[in-house]
């Protein structure tokens, strides 16, 4: 994703230029370790866009795209479907819709000049989630119920992003998923 932007303050302009948007998913699993990149579908274009026009009480009346509650991860077993930009969940998740969620999550922020990332860790205990390792989602709610997952991005086999794996249930399914902003 890349956006143009103007930042001014007062009289003087201070910036003018671009923001790239990256994805980068992590993923550990015993011995298996690998890192990719995502695709970042619509939903998550018209969630970056409602932040930019929109305000708190709009996000508190259940507006669409306000994701108002934290972000989380599923993961599924689908490995023919592939990604495109009107994807709104994943095709095969592992157990019932959206999925099983993590055992854990945590989530950090970072800042430096002219960069910000968002990192969320996700956990899954060993045992928890078996099966084919196919594709995985980084979803944000949508609801004020907290119980609408909105497909924001989609890591796939189907796009060739990775080869799909059976989960190793000896070892928990560790996904670090980063978010990169960046001016350009």
């Amino acid at each position: 994703i890349k956006m143009k932007i103007s930042l001014t303050f007062g009289r003087k302009k201070r910036y003018t230029g671009g923001i790239k948007v990256e994805g980068t998913v992590e993923v550990v699993n015993g011995p298996f370790r690998g890192k990719f990149r995502n695709h970042f579908v619509d939903s998550a274009l018209d969630a970056l866009a409602y932040v930019l026009g929109s305000s708190f009480a709009a996000a508190a009346a259940g507006d669409t795209y306000a994701l108002l509650y934290p972000t989380t991860m599923y993961i599924g077993s689908d490995t023919s479907t592939k990604t495109a930009p009107t994807t709104t969940a994943l095709a095969a998740p592992i157990g019932s819709a959206p999925g099983t969620p993590p055992n854990s999550v945590a989530t950090s922020l970072g800042t430096s000049t002219g960069q910000s990332q968002y990192v969320m860790s996700a956990s899954w205990a060993a045992g928890t989630v078996s099966g084919t390792l196919g594709e995985m989602g980084l979803t944000g709610s949508q609801a004020s119920t907290g119980t609408t997952a909105v497909l924001l991005s989609r890591l796939s086999a189907a796009d060739g992003d990775f080869t799909a794996f059976t989960i190793n249930t000896s070892y928990p399914l560790i996904i670090n998923w980063t978010v990169t902003f960046t001016f350009s």
